[in-house]
């Protein structure tokens, strides 16, 4: 049987580990072990990369918009839509994105404020706008999100309605700059993506 990338580079680390306890007697052995999880890590880091810019990019709008652009830069993605509310605020920032950011929104899902702790009702709307795509795969950054967006996400992924889409959850850790992103297929975690992006886009820090 076949393995998969994740699974061989699993195998590699761990029979790097193994080398390791006595380096002195395995440095040549240590050697290749690293040439080859290099190699390995590259092609599968490349093939996730087209993978996931194909993906409907759909972003849950914040007072910190760089967690937001961060992943819109990486990925370049082609479609994106902006879960929203109507707070003033809020706003503003959604208009900050666009402009300071030179990016678009193709759709913009707003809520009003009072809507937010509504888990059932943001799921139900939500759902609803996600009848109209073709794409079968969506990214949801969910670093920005309130609580309520970030649970009404987590069922739609798990949703009869959509677990014929593949799925790719994604939140920023700003300390050690990576996105730490999970895919789900027929709404279950798969271990065919890499856990984490390091990003280095310079002039962008997360605080």
């Amino acid at each position: 049987m076949k393995l998969s990338k994740i699974r061989q580079i699993e195998l590699w680390e761990n029979h790097l580990v193994f080398l390791q306890k006595n380096k002195f007697k395995n440095r040549d052995r240590i050697q290749h072990c690293v040439t080859v999880l290099k190699s390995l890590k590259t092609k599968t880091m490349q093939k996730e990369l087209e993978e996931i810019k194909e993906s409907l990019y759909i972003m849950v709008s914040t007072r910190n918009q760089m967690v937001n652009y961060i992943p819109y830069k990486y990925f370049d993605f082609d479609q994106v839509w902006n879960i929203t509310t109507d707070d003033d605020k809020n706003k503003k920032w959604d208009k900050y994105y666009q402009n300071v950011g030179n990016t678009r929104i193709d759709k913009k899902i707003e809520f009003q404020y009072t809507e937010i702790l509504k888990i059932a009702a943001i799921e139900k709307r939500i759902k609803r706008e996600l009848k109209s795509i073709s794409n079968n795969k969506i990214f949801w950054n969910i670093t920005g999100g309130q609580r309520p967006f970030v649970l009404a996400i987590h069922n739609l992924i798990k949703s009869d309605e959509l677990k014929d889409k593949i799925h790719y959850l994604c939140y920023l850790e700003g300390n050690k700059r990576e996105m730490q992103i999970m895919k789900f297929k027929d709404g279950v975690l798969s271990d065919e993506v890499t856990n984490s992006y390091s990003y280095q886009i310079e002039g962008l820090t997360i605080d």
